[in-house]
């Protein structure tokens, strides 16, 4: 027995079932089988594609040699395409949906458990704690769900061995199970969790569903504290800015009334660090903004960043009948420009009006792309600070500022703003690199206090791929950028596969789709990246 190498959809799977070459004696074979076997012949030599139709019945109640024949084949065909496709993916995500059925032949998931189990590996934890990593965090995670569902609570201890680990995808899969089978008893081995995650999404979700599990009666206010007194202090130690914003919405979804005096105290220090030096950077504004944010969260008073000693005295004459406000009930999605919290206090937007912005957003949202981005600009804007301010442009062959002056726009100018929206038509090409140039370029004019204004977060939406080389439009804006040092956030709408199909050949040998470049875009500025429809 030995277990060979799979590569599905670009994730290298060691096969889980041992490779067993069907008996020629094999019986009469039912019409799943039958059909199957015809497809399998075609498939092996490349003339067939991937077919829910025959695949997902074999797997669920055909012959167990045949299943376990397929892996060999997919053993063969996805080794030469390792950088994976959506077939593939496809492949991968049938397999393992239909591996978690019950119907699947014991041995089948047997093996799928030992090939999961025989990856573990111990990590130090203090005291006598149990805690396991994995040789494979990626895979393993993706398997956490079905084995779950195959094992039920019997799988409840090896989920809570994996949330005192160390890997982020282990802690967050585990994490998710343990919250679906109601397990309040884990809570402090989930919420521990905390400390080894930095990705936004992961910390997102872990506040979901601690949030979750606090409302059953087998999680204690007590314990609910204990945790949020562990993402404070790592709030504190914690040297990376953008880190420092996705704790606090980790706080935000836990809710408790530890966090407030907390956060005050961060607002003051940030504000004081703000106050001593000319030199600050621009992360200390964005954070400062959202401390500000997370208070007014959760508990309803709409104090302000500048002035620290209102929140202190709010909370002297309120902290014993202090009540937090229930979460907002506002889909990600529709905070901020297009799921990303507006921050600065100096905002351009960016939005494409070119050919790209033609048609439908996507499968499931048939508005218009047009219709989307109105809807979105003007939900941004009007959630904005009442201090900050803000400049739109449009770029297709041409780029149209709404005010002539950078920043020159105030939250009482919106009827300005909804007759350009209305105005504009999408056409032309897309030439994102000028207006770039035009938004971090341009200077603002000195203000009644003698001081300049300059952008310090951007908000790039593109709907397909820049005239520009994309590997010219990074360098450019890294040189642009160097002083500025202003956060650029980039939003694609559509769907992901259509963005995909934009991927063309550049010089030097580069190759970026619309959804690589607007990425690295985000990334190299301190931003974020969302697909949206």
């Amino acid at each position: 027995m030995h277990y060979d190498h799979v590569v599905l959809g670009g994730l290298t799977l060691l096969a889980i079932l041992p490779v067993v070459v069907p008996s020629a004696s094999v019986q009469t074979a039912d019409p799943v089988t039958t059909r199957f076997r015809a497809w399998y012949r075609k498939f092996r030599v490349g003339k067939a594609r991937y077919d829910a139709r025959v695949l997902n019945p074999m797997l669920l109640r055909g012959n167990e040699a045949d299943v376990k024949n397929l892996f060999r084949v997919l053993e063969r065909k996805w080794k030469r395409r390792a950088n994976g496709a959506p077939e593939g993916m496809q492949i991968q995500s049938m397999l393992l949906r239909a591996l978690s059925q019950r119907s699947a032949a014991k041995s089948v998931r047997a093996a799928l458990h030992g090939r999961f189990m025989v990856g573990i590996v111990p990590v130090e934890a203090p005291g006598d704690v149990v805690a396991w990593n994995h040789k494979e965090p990626e895979l393993a995670a993706r398997l956490i769900g079905p084995l779950t569902r195959i094992y039920g609570r019997q799988f409840r201890s090896t989920l809570e061995n994996f949330c005192r680990g160390r890997e982020p995808a282990l802690i967050v899969a585990s994490a998710e199970q343990l919250m679906r089978m109601r397990a309040g008893e884990s809570f402090l081995s989930i919420g521990r969790g905390v400390q080894w995650l930095n990705e936004e999404s992961h910390l997102r979700d872990l506040g979901r569903y601690l949030s979750s599990m606090a409302s059953t009666d087998k999680v204690s206010q007590g314990q609910v504290d204990y945790i949020a007194d562990i993402g404070a202090r790592r709030l504190t130690t914690e040297a990376d800015p953008l880190v420092k914003e996705r704790l606090l919405q980790f706080l935000l979804e836990l809710r408790s009334r530890r966090t407030v005096p907390f956060l005050i105290s961060e607002l003051d220090k940030t504000r004081g660090i703000m106050m001593g030096t000319r030199a600050y950077p621009t992360s200390t504004t964005f954070y400062l903004t959202a401390v500000n944010e997370a208070l007014r969260d959760l508990t309803g008073f709409w104090g302000s960043a500048s002035k620290p000693e209102g929140w202190k005295k709010w909370f002297e004459t309120t902290q014993r009948t202090m009540q937090l406000k229930p979460k907002k009930l506002v889909p990600y999605a529709n905070r901020g420009f297009f799921g990303i919290p507006v921050r600065g206090r100096h905002v351009l937007f960016l939005i494409d009006a070119s050919d790209h912005m033609k048609g439908k957003a996507g499968v499931v949202n048939q508005a218009t792309k047009m219709d989307r981005m109105r809807e979105g600009l003007r939900r941004a804007v009007g959630e904005l600070d009442p201090e900050a301010r803000f400049n739109v442009m449009l770029y297709s062959e041409a780029v149209r500022r709404l005010e002539s002056r950078p920043l020159g726009l105030r939250r009482d100018r919106l009827a300005k703003l909804d007759k350009m929206l209305n105005r504009v038509r999408a056409g032309g090409p897309p030439l994102l690199l000028s207006a770039l140039q035009l938004g971090l370029e341009g200077r603002g004019r000195p203000t009644q206090t003698k001081t300049w204004r300059s952008v310090d977060e951007v908000f790039v939406l593109a709907a397909g791929s820049p005239v520009s080389e994309p590997y010219v439009i990074l360098r450019k804006v890294g040189e642009w950028n160097l002083k500025r040092s202003a956060r650029i956030n980039a939003v694609f709408l559509g769907t992901v596969e259509k963005a995909m199909k934009t991927k063309r050949e550049v010089k030097r040998g580069r190759s970026y789709g619309a959804v690589d470049f607007l990425q690295r875009l985000a990334v190299q500025n301190g931003g974020r990246f969302l697909v949206r429809q």
